[in-house]
């Protein structure tokens, strides 16, 4: 059986990526409890299985993202269509946290009086969140908490994020998208820029916080997903890719060539189709437990109403991770993404407009039928 055929088994939508998604979620949640409640120079980051273990969430998500994202380059009929999708899924949520965390949560905790909060520069820029531009400071808030100053750490990934659908793009005007050969090509030739920049300039430490790393593990995704009825979907591949991916995050910059054997292995379960209970069944909450669990985790220990203990924290924190995770799904996570049916208009204007025309002549000259 191919990977296509086992898609097509569940016609299209295998749940098994609706688990993967909330569970990796999560993961990211549990971890930062660590860092939000001891800091980085906790043991727990020395020990070297543990971060490895660790390694595997963010590659996972991006993996997940790339298979998933070429799907829905695949049924669009314009860049421009394809570009609408993402930003309508990306930017609502993350504005909305953005300005409950800057209007609300800072004003609550900073130490400044709120006069000099809001004449602040820091709280300015804070504001370019909004955009993808990531800054990690409010004035004055979360001085003295372990991870200190740091509001919302787990945004550093957006940007990366956003790279991946300007390269996805790039690919589709440039055809690769639309021909998995070219498409084969230019991911191995990224691929080998990568390990060979890895390799000449080795890391002195080399965290979690590599985003081309991350790249890398969505275009692999993109790749499986066009290649999709060649792959064969095989339970000893995935032990195989298992093993390889989990020696290498044991070496010293070995996550870097990770990526290969980590998509396969996310692909493979995200394809699994168990029945989907209750909460899965009533929205995605994924994107609001990763908007919104680090400054919440940040908040209980800075209010110190728990001991610095991380399964305290832990506890403490959940409920209001999945009670904001749940109100930014219904109130505008939900509605949002029900102006897909837009996307027509999009696809329409690029198709019939003067401009319109121009961009999609080329995009179509670029872009033949799969092969």
């Amino acid at each position: 059986m191919t990977l296509a055929e086992k898609l097509d088994l569940t016609a299209g939508r295998p749940t098994g990526f609706d688990y993967m998604r909330i569970s990796l979620a999560l993961a990211v949640f549990a971890w930062h409890t660590i860092l939000t409640t001891y800091g980085h120079d906790h043991q727990f980051f020395s020990n070297l299985y543990i971060f490895s273990a660790i390694s595997w969430i963010l590659p996972s998500f991006f993996a997940l993202s790339g298979f998933l994202v070429a799907g829905s380059l695949e049924r669009c009929k314009t860049i421009a269509g394809f570009l609408y999708l993402r930003v309508i899924r990306i930017f609502p949520a993350l504005i909305v946290e953005i300005l409950l965390s800057a209007l609300v949560l800072g004003p609550v905790l900073t130490k400044l009086p709120l006069s000099a909060y809001f004449r602040d520069p820091t709280l300015h820029i804070y504001f370019l969140n909004c955009i993808g531009y990531i800054h990690f400071h409010l004035p004055g808030v979360f001085e003295q908490v372990p991870h200190h100053g740091i509001v919302n750490a787990q945004l550093w990934t957006i940007p990366f994020e956003l790279k991946c659908y300007v390269v996805i793009a790039a690919l589709g005007v440039l055809g690769s998208a639309h021909n998995r050969w070219l498409l084969l090509a230019a991911v191995l030739a990224i691929f080998s820029f990568h390990g060979l920049h890895t390799i000449l300039h080795p890391d002195i430490h080399r965290g979690l916080d590599n985003g081309n790393d991350l790249i890398m593990a969505f275009l692999f995704g993109v790749l499986f997903y066009n290649f999709r009825t060649l792959i064969p979907y095989s339970a000893p591949i995935a032990t195989v890719a298992f093993a390889i991916a989990a020696c290498l995050f044991l070496l010293h910059d070995g996550r870097a060539f990770a990526a290969l054997p980590v998509a396969y292995v996310v692909v493979f379960l995200g394809l699994t189709n168990p029945r989907k209970n209750a909460i899965l069944d009533s929205g995605d909450y994924s994107y609001g437990i990763y908007l919104y669990s680090f400054p919440i985790q940040q908040a209980v220990v800075a209010s110190g109403l728990v001991p610095i203990n991380g399964w305290l924290d832990l506890a403490v924190s959940f409920p209001f991770v999945v009670l904001f995770a749940v109100c930014s799904w219904h109130l505008w996570e939900k509605h949002c993404l029900e102006m897909r049916r837009y996307r027509p208009l999009i696809d329409n204007w690029f198709s019939f407009t003067r401009p319109g025309k121009v961009v999609g002549h080329i995009y179509r000259l670029a872009a033949p039928a799969k092969s």
